[in-house]
């Protein structure tokens, strides 16, 4: 084994959290932790334009791998600056420590402005439709928004619902995937994304253009990948299409949402200037209907860690007032679980869409479209 000294230096920080080299590969080299089943790819000398490979060969080994393992990470480490950042990404990934400190939007979601699927896509969804059956689609999401270790928003191309876990797809063209077209900096930020993927319990598979159009290898890859029909299962999908009921005054808030409640209404937004006790409005409400009986688990989406701290300790002094015995935490296994709006787009794929049977979304946004 002879390793590069950058690559060797990342070899002995593996070894004290359980991974062991296991061989080389295309551009790198593999690392595998057998108690875990875990493994990490390092590259080296990925993005060199004097030692090409074909994205077809890239695709076909990491797609290998990937179903070898319950995890697959994959950084590059040319550098000391690289290491060091394989060290940092590596403690996050590991620790779960994501930033949960706002969001970053970024990028489009290209089905609400693309309703026709483009080529890469168009050979996805026929040999998935070709395989599996028209009503399959059913376990498949496209451009499916999720939120990366740095708080960054993200699409994953294709999310498919199977027993055993969601599948990541991403359809790609070389243009814009391939290490040596895009270079270095690019590459890093799209192995931040995957990485975040498979942190998040879900497996990811990649396949070019070309390696789509090689039909008969491709169905085979997508069919091991996905398994059998039976193995797919619907996908969960928030429902974003119910009715809004909008109020203005804080004085008659409380009663006017019981009185709608009771009337049928299940949705509101409470729209107020800031300072002026929204959060004190859903306590009280949320008081009301755990006295009720109506209510027994509750999320709370906050959008930084600072206010769900706050909300938190509020929640504790109103319930505690009112003799009324609740975990509250920021755990999803509270009966009161208050958690930042970063935090629960990446783990509500673990929960049953029934899971909580009272939300609240302190600070929503409303844009507005022309």
């Amino acid at each position: 084994m002879n390793l590069p000294s950058i690559v060797q230096e990342g070899k002995t920080f593996l070894e004290k959290h359980g991974y062991i080299y296991e061989k080389s590969l295309l551009r790198g080299f593999l690392f595998v932790n057998k108690i875990e089943n875990q493994a990490i790819i390092i590259d080296f000398d990925i993005c060199n334009c004097a030692k090409p490979f074909h994205y077809v060969q890239y695709t076909k080994e990491q797609n290998l791998l990937m179903s070898s393992f319950d995890r697959l990470y994959r950084f590059v480490v040319d550098t000391e600056k690289d290491l060091i950042e394989f060290v940092a990404d590596f403690n996050i990934i590991s620790s779960q420590t994501f930033d949960e400190n706002g969001i970053k939007f970024s990028g489009a979601n290209r089905s609400l402005v693309e309703i026709d699927p483009s080529v890469p896509e168009a050979y996805f969804e026929q040999a998935f439709i070709d395989i599996y059956g028209n009503e399959a689609l059913e376990s498949v999401l496209r451009e499916e928004p999720f939120i990366d270790m740095n708080s960054q928003t993200r699409y994953i191309d294709y999310l498919i619902g199977t027993r055993n876990g969601k599948i990541a797809v991403e359809k790609n063209g070389e243009l814009y995937h391939h290490p040596i077209i895009i270079g270095k900096e690019r590459y890093k930020k799209q192995l931040v994304k995957q990485n975040s993927i498979v942190a998040n319990n879900i497996k990811i598979f990649r396949w070019s253009l070309e390696g789509m159009k090689a039909k008969d290898s491709f169905y085979e890859e997508l069919r091991n990948v996905t398994g059998v029909k039976d193995n797919l299962v619907r996908v969960q999908k928030l429902n974003v299409t119910r009715k809004i009921k909008l109020f203005s005054h804080q004085e008659v808030t409380v009663n006017t949402i019981a009185y709608e409640r009771e009337h049928g209404a299940t949705n509101f937004l409470v729209v107020l200037p800031t300072g002026t006790g929204k959060t004190e409005i859903y306590i009280a409400d949320m008081i009301n209907e755990i006295k009720k009986g109506n209510i027994n688990k509750i999320l709370v989406l906050v959008p930084q860690v600072s206010i769900r701290i706050q909300t938190i300790d509020k929640i504790k002094i109103r319930l505690s007032e009112e003799g009324i015995n609740k975990s509250i935490g920021n755990n999803l296994g509270c009966d009161i679980a208050v958690v930042t709006s970063s935090f629960i787009s990446r783990r509500y794929y673990e929960l049953e869409q029934q899971h909580f049977d009272y939300i609240v979304v302190d600070d929503a946004v409303i844009l507005g479209l022309n």
